[in-house]
């Protein structure tokens, strides 16, 4: 987040989300207004009660963050943690970067 002036240094101040991103020694700025940049990019099954969703996955166009959203922690990580983790592999989604901090905070 950060904030900035339009049109006079004297104006009232904006505020920017953003993040920069650094890949093959190119580096991508990406800031807009809008604080929750996210598009659901895999769905669960859906669950034969409700008819809702078991779990869905959200990110931005970088890839990163990577979140995924479950009604039922347990029932997740039983069925479906390990499947979507190498989907994550192979779909690029998981990268030198996110392999780190997924480590970290998994120890």
């Amino acid at each position: 987040m950060d904030s900035f002036l339009v049109n006079s240094p004297h104006s009232t101040p904006k505020v920017g989300f953003g993040y920069g991103i650094i890949h093959s020694k190119k580096v991508y700025i990406y800031v807009q207004e809008d604080p929750c940049p996210y598009q659901i990019v895999i769905t669960g099954p859906k669950s034969t009660g409700s008819g809702q969703y078991e779990y869905i996955v959200i990110t931005n166009w970088t890839k990163f963050p990577l979140v995924a959203m479950t009604r039922d922690l347990a029932q997740f990580n039983a069925n479906y943690r390990n499947k979507l983790i190498q989907r994550f592999r192979n779909e690029g989604y998981i990268h030198e970067f996110s392999e780190l901090v997924f480590f970290f905070f998994l120890n």
